[in-house]
């Protein structure tokens, strides 16, 4: 027994010896919760070594937000390897089991990953972890010599923290970790390097070499320059409070752009006057420099020219506006001499671009526009070459644009001569019936002027400004703009002293002649002829579009081409207020009816339903009062024009007429195309004179045939020829493109005769 005791005691020793015999575990690495890569020194190698698989970490340390953004190190450790001592353990049989154990601690600890836990301009706070409790210190500095260590902490611990503090904004570093544990064995971590952000941005940009330059009675440019990129911008006015200090008020448009030179325009001042100023520039970190205040005074006048400065400066203390009768005196100043000269030139410009300094009566700035800045209408005058004005253009050449644009002296070229007609513009109000058109084919002018006469009386009297010398200035528009044009009261007449174009066959020596139609006609060529879309000649208005000359007018908008193929769209334009003119066909199918020709619609009866078409060859050739399906046999297409005197639009456009487009004209064809072939199949006999019956709604017998129609009156034999030829008048104008409505039918009667060969 004794025995087994014995030898379960040795058993029990013997364990106990392996146990103690057996090497102590490493602790977990204290890995921190992240890992920050190592920073590299631009163009430099930086050492970067992998992380040793055998070394562990007692505790993973803890982290905080620094510690997720701040840069991760690159890590490196060599294997370090344990030894542990133990003595024999010494027994005696039959006796209590003696241990004699000594141990000596010579590995040193190992240094897991170290993170930035936070990281500033000027320092940096690390941490690091070890296998056993260990001291804390850090050596750093701009080399792998370092220089620099951080106060050692003999604390003990796993878990390491320590501050690098007095870093510089900006720089890389170098440092290495210094762990030593209780029995004084020190590890020392490979190197690594981080680099500190730069500072923050506090100081705002340096304004200097501020400066003025080019000021003038309306404006004035500022320049400075700065030390640093920024933005530029100028605060200024002539305000100021009861004590004077300035309110400035207004500030130019921001200039983001980053630059060092800055520079910017004040517009729109007051001439003569005191204005405050400071810039303002901001860095790209948000500093913003106000520099102190300054001032300046605009100048009093743009003017060089020193009599020319001092007439303008007269004329507008009267009414500080330049009038017609202004602008004359000025032109004549600048004659004087014989020739402009370059100053004058330039003051002429000027007085133009600075409209207010030098502000004009609208109709009287167009004018000025047309002598001084030019337009392509100056080429001729009278038919001779003149051209624009400019620097060292004769007194000459300054007159002649002045009597073309102020004066209304170019008068449109014609056969006939012109005479200084007698008569007002108005005798015993505004009608539609004072049209009468002439010997040019502008019925579409002149239809378009009774219907705007008619439905926009208002219009027509706001067109002309009389000037009180035999002149009047009219006005027009072109794409809604108001534009202006001169006329004198010089009409062309017959040998017989009569009016041969509007107001046809009065008298022009008659005190009761009527003049607006004449004058508007012949300002209506000039407008054209500055426009570039004719020439200044009356031929040049022989045919055109309803639609043009009314939106020419009214400057309201207007459509071309509208087909006849909605009546109650026809009559809600005329009710709801639309002014219309109906362009007829080359060869309508009523012998009452002009062809090619335009009339202005001037009543709608809605118990008739009919309307009432006015012929501008004059009120003496009647009234058409027709009805819808009159129309359509008698009419291609209309015009219209809708809109108020406030915010007048016009659309300009050429309508390409083509009957294929057209539902009226569609009907017509049907109709020729369904006949021709009919009277095809009749008997010869049956020809002359096929029977027509009317059998139901829109259905008709020809001969022994049932076809469709659109009329509402049985359709003759006779009336079926008509149509196929017109068709074929009709398909040959499609063929020319239709030329524009004329009152004299020159197209109507060459189209029957190229068809009639």
């Amino acid at each position: 027994m004794k025995n087994q005791k014995g030898m379960r005691c040795l058993s029990v020793l013997l364990l106990i010896s392996y146990l103690f015999s057996l090497p102590v575990p490493a602790a977990a690495e204290n890995q921190a919760s992240s890992q920050l890569t190592l920073n590299q020194v631009p163009g430099q190698a930086v050492k970067q070594a992998v992380v040793a698989a055998t070394p562990a970490i007692d505790k993973k340390p803890s982290t905080s937000n620094n510690e997720e953004t701040a840069d991760r190190f690159l890590s490196h450790h060599n294997p370090l390897k344990s030894a542990t001592e133990e003595s024999t353990l010494i027994t005696e049989v039959g006796a209590s089991s003696r241990r004699k154990k000594t141990t000596t601690d010579t590995t040193a600890p190992t240094i897991g990953t170290p993170t930035l836990s936070s990281i500033s301009a000027t320092s940096a706070t690390m941490k690091w972890g070890t296998n056993e409790p260990a001291t804390s210190q850090i050596q750093y500095g701009l080399t792998t010599s370092y220089g620099s260590t951080t106060t050692l902490d003999t604390t003990l611990v796993t878990a390491h923290t320590q501050s690098l503090t007095g870093l510089t904004a900006g720089t890389y570093y170098h440092c290495r970790f210094l762990s030593k544990d209780a029995a004084g064995n020190q590890a020392t971590s490979i190197d690594y390097t981080f680099q500190t952000p730069a500072a923050a941005d506090t100081t705002a940009p340096v304004v200097s070499a501020v400066s003025l330059s080019n000021i003038t009675v309306s404006s004035a440019v500022l320049s400075w320059t700065t030390n640093e990129a920024a933005t530029t911008q100028i605060e200024y006015g002539s305000a100021v409070d009861a004590a004077g200090n300035p309110l400035y008020g207004n500030s130019t448009t921001l200039n983001s752009t980053l630059v060092t030179n800055h520079s910017q325009t004040l517009q729109n001042l007051a001439a003569s006057t005191l204005y405050h100023y400071r810039v303002k520039s901001k860095d790209a970190a948000g500093n913003l420099t106000v520099s102190s205040d300054s001032t300046f005074t605009t100048s009093s006048s743009l003017l060089k020219d020193a009599a020319l400065a001092s007439l303008v400066s007269t004329l507008l203390a009267d009414d500080s506006l330049l009038g017609r009768a202004d602008w004359l005196s000025i032109f004549n100043l600048v004659k004087t001499d014989g020739v402009v000269s370059t100053t004058e030139f330039d003051d002429l410009q000027t007085i133009q671009i600075y409209s207010t300094l030098y502000p004009e009566l609208d109709y009287v700035h167009s004018l000025a526009n047309n002598v001084i800045l030019g337009t392509a209408a100056n080429a001729t005058y009278q038919g001779s070459t003149l051209g624009n004005l400019a620097a060292g253009s004769s007194s000459g050449q300054l007159e002649k644009l002045v009597n073309k644009w102020f004066l209304g002296m170019d008068t449109p070229l014609t056969s006939y001569s012109y005479k200084t007609v007698a008569g007002s513009l108005y005798v015993n109000g505004l009608s539609y019936a004072d049209i009468r058109q002439g010997m040019v084919g502008d019925c579409y002018l002149l239809a378009s002027l009774a219907e705007t006469a008619l439905r926009h009386a208002s219009t027509i009297t706001d067109m002309f400004i009389d000037n009180g010398d035999g002149t009047y200035t009219v006005k027009f528009y072109q794409n809604g703009v108001a534009d202006y044009v001169t006329v004198d009261r010089r009409l062309p007449v017959d040998s017989s002293g009569k009016f041969v174009y509007a107001n046809y066959g009065a008298s022009s020596g008659d005190s009761n002649a009527e003049l607006w139609t004449a004058l508007a006609e012949k300002a209506y060529i000039q407008m054209n002829a500055k426009w570039g879309t004719r020439q200044n000649t009356y031929a040049s208005i022989a045919s055109g579009y309803i639609a043009n000359a009314l939106s020419s007018i009214t400057g309201f908008a207007a459509t071309l081409g509208n087909a006849f193929s909605s009546f109650t769209t026809a009559v809600s334009q005329w009710t709801s207020g639309a002014l219309m003119g109906f362009a007829s066909l080359l060869t309508p199918l009523s012998s009452t009816v002009v062809g090619a020709h335009a009339y202005a619609v001037v009543n709608y009866d809605s118990v008739i339903q009919k309307f009432t078409l006015f012929n501008p060859w004059g009120i003496a050739y009647g009234l058409l009062t027709l009805s819808w399906t009159e129309i359509q046999n008698n009419f291609a297409y209309y015009d219209q024009a809708t809109g108020s005197e406030d915010g007048k639009q016009a659309r300009h456009g050429y309508f390409q007429y083509f009957f294929e487009n057209s539902s009226v004209s569609l009907a017509n064809q049907k109709k020729a195309k369904r006949l021709a072939s009919l009277t095809k199949r009749l008997p010869p006999q049956e020809r002359k004179a096929a029977p027509s019956r009317q059998v139901e709604s829109r259905y008709q017998i020809i001969g022994n045939m049932k076809i469709q129609s659109a009329y509402d009156e049985p359709l003759s034999y006779e009336n079926a020829v008509s149509l196929y030829q017109n068709q074929r008048e009709e398909a040959f104008a499609e063929k020319l493109l239709l030329k524009p409505v004329s009152s004299l039918e020159e197209i109507s009667v060459s189209i029957k005769r190229a068809i009639r060969g």
